[in-house]
C-alpha cells in the first residue's frame, strides 16, 4: 500500500539510535522487524522537508492496527517543531536537519533488553548484537528473520551462552534482567504484565506513572539514568524523557551552558534530544 507522510523519513529513523531492528536491504528496502511482524518499504520518494511518499508492503489492515501506531503518525510533529524557542540557532538547525524523525513506540521488553546491550557501543555493533540474539533465542518468523527472543527464552540463557552474541560484560545484566522482568510480570507487576509491556497501550490508560516506571526500570542490573530515559521515550513515549550519552553532553557543554533546558519542553524534549544527537553525529 502507497502512503504519503510530512515528517517521515525512514532512513533517518533508521539512524537516530532508538531502535536496532531497521535495515536497508541489498535491493534497496527498508525492513523492520517488530514484535514479530515484519514490514518492508520501499521509499519512492523523500524531499528535504522530509515527506515521503512509500510503498508499505502490508495490508491496510495490519497498518492500521500495529505499523501507523508503532511509527508514531497520528502525531502532529510540525506541531511539536512550532513549540521550540526561536531564538535557539542550534536547536532549530537540528530540528531542519533531522526533519523527518519521529519518536517510535516500541515494545517495553525489547526495547528495554537492547538498550542494556547498548551501553557503550556504536549503533552498527548494537544491531549486530540484537540480531545476533535473535537469531539464537527467537523464533524464525520469515526464512532468515527471527523475532525478539521472550523473557522466557532469555531467563533460561546463561551469560556464558549469551556472550556468544558479543555482549561482553554487559551478558550478566541481560540474564538477570530478563528472570527479573519474568518474575514480575508473572506476579502482577502492573508495569510488566503483558498488556502493559505491549507498546499498543496508550500512555493514558497505564495504571503506571513515567515516575514509577522509571524507578522499577532503574531496579533492573545494568539500568541507570541514561538507559532509563532511552526505555521510557522509545518504549513508554514519554516525550518529556531527555536521555542524556557523551553526544548529548557534549553538545550541552558546547551550546547550552552545560544544560540543555528540557523542561521547557514537556511535550517534546525526547524529540528534540534526537534532532540533537542526530545532527552532531551526522556533522562530524
Amino acid at each position: 500500500m502507497i502512503q504519503t507522510f510530512d515528517h517521515f523519513d525512514i532512513g533517518k529513523i533508521a539512524e537516530s539510535g532508538q531502535c536496532f531492528r531497521i535495515r536497508c536491504t541489498q535491493d534497496g528496502l527498508w525492513l523492520v522487524a517488530a514484535e514479530g511482524r515484519v514490514l518492508r518499504i520501499r521509499v519512492l520518494s523523500c524531499d528535504q522537508n522530509g515527506t515521503s511518499t512509500c510503498d508499505f508492503d502490508c495490508d491496510g489492515k495490519e497498518f492500521q492496527e500495529f505499523w501507523k501506531d508503532y511509527f508514531d503518525l497520528d502525531t502532529d510533529y510540525e506541531a511539536l517543531c512550532h513549540l521550540a524557542d526561536p531564538a535557539d540557532s542550534y536547536l532549530n538547525a537540528a530540528m531542519k536537519f533531522g526533519r523527518g524523525i519521529r519518536i517510535l513506540k516500541q515494545n517495553l521488553w525489547e526495547t528495554t533488553i537492547s538498550f542494556i546491550i547498548s551501553q557503550r557501543k556504536t549503533i552498527p555493533s548494537i544491531r549486530r548484537c540484537v540480531e545476533m540474539l535473535c537469531t539464537l533465542y527467537g523464533p524464525e518468523t520469515e526464512r532468515g528473520i527471527h523475532a525478539f527472543p521472550t523473557p522466557e527464552v532469555l531467563s533460561q540463557v546463561s551469560p556464558e551462552d549469551l556472550k556468544k552474541c558479543s555482549l561482553g560484560y554487559r551478558a550478566p545484566y541481560v540474564s538477570m534482567s530478563s528472570r527479573m522482568i519474568l518474575e514480575a510480570g508473572l506476579a502482577g507487576d502492573e508495569l510488566w504484565a503483558p498488556e502493559i509491556a505491549c507498546r499498543t497501550i496508550p500512555a493514558e490508560k497505564r495504571e503506571v506513572s513515567p515516575q514509577q516506571a522509571a524507578e522499577k526500570l532503574l531496579s533492573l542490573p545494568g539500568v541507570g539514568a541514561k538507559i532509563s530515559s532511552c526505555i521510557l521515550l522509545f518504549a513508554l513515549h514519554d516525550m518529556a524523557a531527555f536521555p542524556r550519552d557523551t553526544w548529548m553532553l557534549r553538545i550541552e557543554k558546547k551550546y547550552y551552558g552545560g544544560h540543555f533546558p528540557e523542561e521547557n519542553y514537556p511535550a517534546c524534549a525526547g524529540l528534540m534530544q534526537q534532532y540533537m544527537f542526530f545532527y552532531e553525529k551526522r556533522k562530524l
